[in-house]
């Protein structure tokens, strides 16, 4: 039977004139086939991505974020199944870099558990407490192109902001700057010239996604609360 799908929720926090974004990625693990007169079996640690979910916000105070994702985890159980399947498995994933660090508290404070992500221009990959992590840029990059190299990355055609992601997508470049340093973005860093907040937000839901993957906590609370707006999911 195929598995029960996860999904991952990537929140990449803008600045007061810039896009905060935030993406559902449906995660399920991939099925392999097996050897001669074998079963097919799944691969764990291996997962294909749908992107069902894309939207993106510009001006709104960050005190409106907890609403705006509980509204979405109760859409994402909704369109899971409702109460006869029971919550599905969702992980929060947020860019706490920056003026991130306050956000996070406003959320962790509503209940949210996200897991904090600050994003570094190091080389190793370190975890703190309270679910927070130091993740270098080159990682979240990296995680990204495996994905779509590997075909293992897909978008829904129907999303508003469908366009908007492959664009970025296209502007996105990484490279090595003449001091060895990593320098990615759609300009020439991370955060300059092109938006590239909708990357961002794929870029952390893939890389738990592939990376982390800690058992994923079930939010039965929210499920309990229907959403008061926002479209669920579209696959």
């Amino acid at each position: 039977m195929p598995r029960e799908p996860e999904y991952i929720i990537g929140v990449d926090l803008g600045k007061q004139h810039d896009f905060t974004a935030i993406c559902v990625a449906e995660r399920r693990a991939v099925r392999v086939d097996g050897e001669p007169n074998q079963p097919a079996r799944f691969a764990g640690g291996v997962g294909r991505y749908d992107i069902v979910h894309l939207e993106r916000h510009r001006g709104e105070p960050y005190t409106a974020l907890p609403g705006r994702l509980r509204d979405l985890l109760g859409a994402i159980n909704r369109a899971h199944g409702g109460r006869q399947r029971g919550p599905a498995k969702t992980t929060l994933v947020v860019d706490q870099t920056g003026v991130g660090v306050a956000v996070v508290d406003v959320l962790r404070a509503a209940g949210l558990e996200p897991v904090a992500v600050t994003i570094t221009g190091g080389d190793a990959t370190t975890r703190g407490a309270d679910r927070s992590w130091r993740v270098p840029k080159r990682e979240l990059v990296g995680a990204v192109q495996v994905l779509l190299q590997g075909r293992r990355l897909r978008v829904a055609a129907e999303l508003a902001h469908a366009p908007t992601l492959v664009a970025e997508f296209q502007n996105f470049k990484a490279a090595i700057s003449l001091t060895g340093h990593d320098s990615y973005g759609a300009g020439s860093d991370w955060r300059e010239g092109n938006h590239d907040d909708l990357v961002l937000a794929v870029a952390l839901a893939a890389w738990y996604g592939e990376s982390v993957r800690v058992p994923v906590a079930t939010v039965g609370s929210y499920f309990a609360r229907p959403p008061e707006r926002g479209p669920p999911p579209t696959r």
